[in-house]
């Protein structure tokens, strides 16, 4: 216990010091008080709203909403443009700790993020208050909790550097999800433009998956100083939030994943019935050739390894060419 005390108070001594005396910045008791007091306000409202009526809340969810569109999209877009100010690499960036202007304001709009992700507890206290518990799912409670953890974690070691692209992702897309939430509570009159609400998830994902990419081609750069622990931990915990959305939405994700899969057997069938079709004939003709001269046996090795590797290649019509070169070869002897 005490060596794990003095791990855990070596990894405070070599935190941002930029950020220490900023909100939920302090040691682990931060980001764990905050889940204690979203549990116990979450059970205490729930118990509170078992014999009465939901409460509509409409001005306040309006007012809510906007406010995340705009935070949300401002935290995104300035940490894009930091970046890009900043010349980053998206390959490798380590973090820069510096007090120079651009990188402390770098480190600033992070420390922005995890407020915002604490603000977004506020999503699972009005489902309790409207009564919506069909939202107040597993995931949605997970998913809220780990992003405390996860992000209190990266602004407190790494605000900045290669950490930037996961933030402004996920800034984004939660503007445009703030963006659908705000027009659907304004009523039925709004709710019909938004056909696009199946998209927000496949956004979702797609973040998932650009973080995994974004990670791993970092970890490639062996001499990159940005530490290769968050990489790791960003590409278990982007690959695990994959895995809950794709379960959780799976109904939804179906179709469009069911299209994909007759997509890719049917083209896999095509090209095994070719590879068949055209091997049977190959080998009617390898059969009569081999029994001719040395000369022609080399031939047809040589054609041999085309045709094969233009199988290899799904390219059939390549495959036919090679066929025609097999069957002029059986002319020239007589077959």
């Amino acid at each position: 216990m005490e060596r794990l005390t003095d791990t855990y108070n070596y990894y405070l001594t070599v935190a941002d010091k930029r950020l220490e005396n900023r909100f939920g910045m302090g040691g682990i008791l931060s980001p764990i008080g905050t889940i204690a007091i979203y549990s116990i306000l979450l059970i205490t409202i729930r118990k509170f709203m078992e014999n009465r009526k939901p409460y509509e809340l409409k001005t306040f969810m309006l007012l809510y909403n906007i406010f995340q569109v705009v935070a949300s999209f401002y935290n995104s877009f300035e940490l894009i443009y930091l970046a890009i100010k900043m010349r980053y690499s998206l390959t490798c960036e380590p973090v820069n700790y510096s007090d120079e202007p651009l990188p402390t304001r770098m480190a600033y709009a992070m420390h922005f993020y995890y407020v915002l992700k604490v603000v977004d507890l506020t999503d699972t206290i009005v489902f309790a208050l409207r009564k919506k518990t069909s939202q107040i799912t597993f995931l949605h409670v997970f998913h809220h909790v780990s992003m405390i953890l996860n992000s209190w974690a990266g602004i407190k070691w790494v605000p900045g550097g290669q950490s930037f692209l996961s933030c402004s992702l996920n800034s984004f897309i939660h503007g445009v999800m703030y963006s659908y939430y705000g027009l659907s509570s304004m009523g039925s009159a709004i709710q019909k433009y938004l056909w696009w609400k199946k998209y927000i998830t496949q956004m979702q994902l797609i973040q998932f998956f650009c973080v995994i990419i974004h990670c791993y081609v970092n970890l490639q750069q062996t001499e990159c100083t940005y530490p290769r622990g968050f990489s790791y931990g960003s590409i278990g915990y982007a690959f695990l939030l994959a895995l809950l959305f794709l379960n959780f939405y799976r109904d939804l994700l179906a179709p469009f994943l069911f299209i994909i899969v007759v997509e890719y057997v049917t083209k896999q069938a095509e090209v095994g019935f070719s590879y068949l079709t055209h091997k049977g004939k190959q080998q009617h003709l390898t059969r009569k050739l081999r029994n001719s001269s040395t000369q022609i046996e080399r031939k047809i090795s040589d054609l041999d390894f085309a045709y094969d590797i233009a199988l290899l290649e799904n390219d059939p019509k390549k495959s036919e060419q090679q066929l025609s070169s097999y069957s002029e070869n059986a002319k020239k002897v007589g077959l």
